[in-house]
Formats: structure tokens, sequence, C-alpha cells
């Protein structure tokens, strides 16, 4: 009845009545107009009517966003804002400003979201519908992250739940649940990441969830787990959501599934597989047309070059991904070369794109990233035998690891460097519990040959660590001088070990050979290190010294 009465009115030339209609009818809760009626209906007004009439340039926009256009959309609703500004419609002016903030995002051009998210700031005091406000606060969560604002991410987010609950909206509750849960994963606040995802499951069992929410979810638990270093789960659920995302409507969701499949399964040490699945990655990008996260699989890739050791192909995968032109991409990008420049020698280079990294995720409040980054400098300041910096940057990452009770690295965990840093750890008494953990939970293998000179360390708490970390990796140096008593022995055989002065293979053969005269069978550890240091042109007294004799 509504429809005939708005098209009679515009076939005999209303224009303005009618467009009174339709406004109106809109604007209910129970329109009886659906969204292809609207769109016939605003085809049979005249063009020139909506360049004076911002609320007919809204409805515009509506159709338009639903048949994709994007362009012309954002054109039309650049119109409208304007327009609703000189009226002084600050709640309409705030819905077209979000919306284009959402359509810059979705293209994730983040600098020009940025801009439009700065005029809906301004425009937050200012609005007086209260049922626009948490979709804003929302609008603005989402964007804040990818232009460098975790901290201020968080806040908006909570506000916006806030709200959400209050007038009982449990699917943009669940929206802003989710994103709760990634902001403090990125925070390095796991528990609090899962409560979010636990109570998101809970909702799910009231609200009829999208695909495109379920793979969320999945998304998140792969992460969090990840994150945590429980890379088996993480798998399992990358793969679950993989799975998922081949048989179901889940847009971006299919190329986020791949990525962090191809990324923990890379952490794991599947380099064939994980090189397999990047490569299924940038199938889905041309597919989907998504050509920003191309960068992002480039430097991805690079990194499992980097821990396979193959530094060549790392740098032209890494350099590839530093064309791109989003800031934030490219100060990731740095820590990935950075680390690159460390491990081959580049150690000032390497500093300071550290520091250039370290400085734009500060002003974000990314923890996570922030303290990744003070793993890399710790490496570095070491490796510069700056120890005044190592042991700073040590005591930063570790009291801020002991803090969140976290022991695994995600983003640019790489072994070699874990090890030195954990090592350095032990040595400077820096948390060294928790650099054991990190070191029996993750590191392992890796950290031996940094663990090995523990054993000459002057400090006996030190040695014994070391000992103890070397007898739990099955490490032959320690095992075979469980016997050695006498600790000034034990430890001139430790160094000489580490040293390779002594061969660890040959290690027993020496002691059968070496033995107390009147009793052939009686292992002679003072003789094994008086030959250790004799070979070696020590002088008597010099030796005498060492041994205590």
């Amino acid at each position: 009845m509504l429809y005939s009465e708005i098209l009679h009115h515009l076939n005999n030339q209303k224009y303005e009545r009618a467009a009174e209609l339709l406004v109106a009818e809109a604007a209910c809760a129970g329109t009886q107009l659906d969204p292809v009626a609207l769109c016939q209906l605003l085809a049979e007004f005249p063009r020139e009517l909506f360049d004076a009439n911002p609320d007919l340039l809204r409805l515009q926009a509506r159709c338009l966003l639903r048949d994709e256009r994007l362009d012309e959309a954002v054109t039309v609703l650049q119109r409208a804002n304007l327009l609703f500004m000189a009226q002084q419609n600050y709640n309409f002016a705030a819905e077209c400003t979000s919306e284009l903030v959402r359509i810059y995002h979705r293209r994730e051009d983040f600098r020009t979201a940025l801009l439009y998210l700065q005029e809906a700031e301004a425009l937050l005091p200012q609005i007086t519908d209260e049922a626009l406000r948490p979709h804003l606060h929302l609008r603005l969560a989402t964007l804040y992250p990818d232009v460098g604002r975790l901290r201020e991410a968080i806040e908006q987010a909570r506000r916006a739940y806030d709200l959400f609950k209050f007038v009982g909206d449990q699917a943009q509750q669940f929206r802003t649940i989710s994103l709760l849960s990634i902001l403090h994963r990125q925070a390095g606040q796991y528990d609090q990441a899962s409560a979010y995802l636990i109570l998101a499951r809970s909702l799910n069992t009231h609200v009829d969830l999208s695909a495109e929410a379920q793979a969320m979810l999945l998304n998140g638990e792969a992460h969090v787990a990840w994150y945590r270093g429980d890379l088996n789960t993480a798998l399992a659920k990358a793969v679950e959501l993989r799975q998922y995302t081949r048989t179901q409507p889940t847009g971006k969701f299919q190329l986020y599934g791949t990525l962090v499949l191809a990324n923990i399964q890379r952490n794991l040490g599947q380099y064939a597989e994980a090189t397999q699945t990047y490569g299924v990655a940038r199938r889905l990008v041309a597919s989907l047309n998504l050509p920003l996260f191309a960068p992002w699989i480039d430097a991805q890739t690079g990194w499992l070059h980097v821990l396979r050791g193959e530094y060549s192909v790392a740098r032209q995968h890494i350099y590839k991904a530093l064309e791109t032109h989003d800031r934030g991409q490219m100060m990731s990008f740095n820590v990935n070369l950075a680390a690159l420049n460390a491990l081959t020698g580049s150690l000032h280079r390497a500093e300071t794109l550290l520091r250039s990294s370290l400085d734009f995720y500060l002003r974000s409040g990314d923890e996570l990233a922030i303290h990744e980054i003070y793993m890399q400098l710790a490496y570095v300041a070491y490796q510069l035998g700056k120890m005044e910096s190592a042991r700073a940057h040590t005591f930063t990452l570790l009291d801020w690891l002991h803090q969140h009770h976290i022991f695994y690295l995600p983003l640019w965990w790489h072994p070699q460097i874990a090890g030195q840093v954990c090592a350095f750890a032990i040595a400077e008494e820096i948390h060294p519990l928790l650099a054991d953990r990190v070191i029996m939970r993750h590191v392992q293998a890796a950290a031996l040959p940094f663990l090995r000179l523990l054993l000459e360390h002057s400090a006996e708490a030190v040695r014994e660590q070391a000992r103890h970390l070397l007898e739990m990796l099955d490490d032959d140096a320690v095992i075979r001088l469980d016997g050695v008593k006498d600790p000034r022995i034990r430890q001139v055989l430790e160094s000489l070990l580490a040293q390779g002065i002594l061969r660890r293979s040959g290690f027993a053969r020496l002691q059968e050979k070496l033995t107390t005269a009147q009793n052939r069978r009686t292992r002679n550890p003072v003789l094994v290190a008086v030959f250790g240091l004799y070979v070696q042109e020590i002088s008597r007294e010099e030796i005498a010294d060492q041994i205590g004799r």
C-alpha cells in the first residue's frame, strides 16, 4: 500500500512529498519496504533532487553498498555528510562518516580511513542518537589497531560492548567480544583473549551466527594457541579452520585460515608443508582480489627462509615485502630485515631498524610486538658487546614475560636468538627460572652451544643451572662429569669440553686411558684436567693454580 502511495506521488511529480514518505518509512523499525523495493523507488526520483537532499543520498548509499558499488557509494556518502553537517544533523553525519571508515578499512586503505576516523572522533561528543553511539565506538575500535592505536582500540571496544549489552544486541556483542579477544591477544593478555573467546562461544548458543562468525571463532582459537606456544593444538585448530572455510561462505577468512596454518607449520619446522600453504595463500590473494595481503605473505615466507638459514632467498622476499606503502606493514617487516641483518653480521644496521620499529610500536601500545623487539635488541646488543644495553633489554623482556606468564614469542621467533638471550639471562641471573622454562619448552637443542659456554662461568649457581639444562637436553658434556666431586676440577673439565680442547665424542675413551696408576680401572679426573691444560702449553704453576693443587 505504501509502495503504491509513494509511486503515485512520483508519477504526479510530487517529488518532495514522495521523498518525505520514503525517508520516514525507511527510518521505521517495522518498515514494509524491502531493500529491492527501496532501490526501485529511489530510481524514480530525478537526479537533481538528490543534490540538495541528504536523506535521499543516505538511502541511495544504502542501495549502492548493497550492490557492492563502493566507488559510487563513497561519492554519495561524502556529499550526504557535507549536507548533514551543514544542517547540524550530527547523528546522520557521523553515520555517513562511519560508513566511509568501514569502506576504506575494508579496502585496507588505512590512511584514508584514518582521515574519516578523525572526523568520526570529533563528532562523538555531539551525537544524540544513543543507538548509533555503540556502532561508532565499534567502528573506531576495528580501525585503531591498523593505524597503531591498540590501547585506544581496547577502550573503544569495551565502550561498544557495554552499550550493546545494555540494549541486548547479542549479534553486535559477539562481534565486539571477538574483536576484544584479538586486541588482548596483541597485548600479550592471553588469558583475557581466551576468556572473550569462551564468552563468544556461549553467545553462539543464543545467536544464529553466520559462517564468517564461526570462522572468526576458529581463527581466534588457533591464534591464541599459537601465541601461547601450544603449536600442536594451534595446528589442529588451523586445519579445522581451513577445512571449514573451503566449504562455507567465509570471505576473507579463507585467506586468514590459510595464512595462520602456514605460519604454524613454519614455526613447527614443517617447512615443506608451510611453503606449499603459503603458495595457496598467494593464489587466494589473487582470486579474492586482496592485493594488500601479498606483502604479508612475502614477509612470512622470508621468515621461513631465515629459519632455514637460507639468507639470500630470505632477503629477496623481505625486500619485496618492504615495497609496501603501508607504514604499519613497513614497521613490522623492518623487524624481519633487522633479525636477518643480525644473523648475518650487519649488527649496526639491525639495531637502527629495530629502534625505528620499537618507537612505532611503543606509540601504538602493541605490547607483544614491543617485547619481541626487545628480544631482538638484546641479541644485537650482546653481539655488539654492549653488555649494559643487553642486560637492560633482557630484563625488560623477561620481566614482561614473567608478569604475563608467557614462555614463547610467536611473531619473530628464532631459536638461535632466543637461545642466546636466555643463556645470557641465566648468566646475568635475570629471571633465570623463566629463561630455563623458555629453553626447555621451546628453544631446546638450539640453546646447547650457549649453555656449554656457561660451564666456564665464575658463579657456581650459573654453572649448576647450565649443567642441569644440559643434562635435561641429553648433552654428553655434562652427563659424563656426574662423578667428579671436586668443583674446581669439574669446572676445568667443563671449560675444556666447551672450548673443544677435549672432544666430547672421545672423552670416555680418554678417561679410560688416563687412570690412577695403582688401579687401572679407576678414572682420574685430575689427570684428565691436567692433560687438557698441558696440551695447551700452560705452565705447571698455572696448571696447579687452576686445579687447586
